[in-house]
């Protein structure tokens, strides 16, 4: 066997491993697996399978559901971050939800959460939409988190025409299954409309206040500020680390 396809089997071995531990645990979704094996092997694939839209017949409402991959948006061109501020801006919204404790968005520490939410949040605002939090901790295991979040959506989304939401890939399945249980019906899109979206040209410029809030959110964490769920306390080394490869990148 070739030493790529070694490489990508072992990798592929590690990050089921990864996946079936938290399935286990109860803290993701056992059908999250193949799409997790998809999306780190054929990223190029799984970003349209990815981009949901949805319409209420009634109140002809939109919502859009952008999976994203996290710290990986920054490493690989397949699905790089500028394909998300793609879909983000693209797509007509008012208003963006994203995987970001609602709390840290309300006192304006736009630096949290997932590595990607703190671009995605800047990119919104430089673009003129409102920009609500939905996270929440792991009280409850999976379900309990996805719960609590589908609920934020539900308190904001009455006041918008079109709305995204952005969130790590393994919600978009919930999601979509949540908004149907409240009427919304899935909108018959090719793969040909949504790369229409995500591969369209965009400024590769940082949006203004995204370095600064990086920084602040690595000063919180390093004094022991940071508000994540106790659960991922001992991964307060690797929220600094992943920051400093974006800001490294920023420059």
């Amino acid at each position: 066997m070739k030493l790529g396809r070694r490489i990508a089997l072992g990798a592929a071995l590690l990050f089921v491993g990864a996946v079936v531990a938290g399935a286990a645990s109860g803290r993701l979704p056992v059908r999250g697996l193949l799409t997790f094996i998809q999306f780190r092997l054929r990223p190029d694939k799984v970003r349209t399978q990815q981009l949901v839209q949805l319409r209420h017949p009634t109140t002809q409402q939109v919502v859009f559901l952008v999976g994203t991959t996290h710290q990986y948006h920054y490493e690989d061109p397949a699905y790089s971050i500028w394909h998300v501020k793609a879909a983000v801006t693209g797509l007509g919204a008012d208003t963006v939800f994203i995987e970001m404790m609602r709390d840290a968005v309300d006192a304006g520490r736009w630096g949290e959460g997932p590595v990607e939410m703190p671009f995605v949040a800047y990119c919104a605002k430089e673009a003129g939409l409102r920009v609500f939090g939905v996270d929440s901790g792991w009280d409850g295991g999976w379900q309990g988190r996805q719960g609590r979040m589908f609920e934020q959506v539900k308190r904001d989304l009455p006041a918008s025409k079109r709305a995204v939401i952005t969130a790590g890939f393994m919600h978009v399945q919930q999601f979509q299954r949540q908004l149907e249980e409240e009427g919304f019906v899935v909108v018959d899109w090719s793969d040909e409309a949504k790369r229409a979206v995500t591969d369209r040209e965009v400024s590769r410029t940082w949006p203004p206040g995204l370095k600064e809030a990086l920084e602040n959110a690595i000063a919180r964490a390093r004094a022991g500020q940071l508000d994540t769920d106790p659960d991922r306390a001992a991964d307060v080394d690797w929220f600094i680390q992943i920051r400093q490869q974006v800001l490294a990148q920023i420059g």
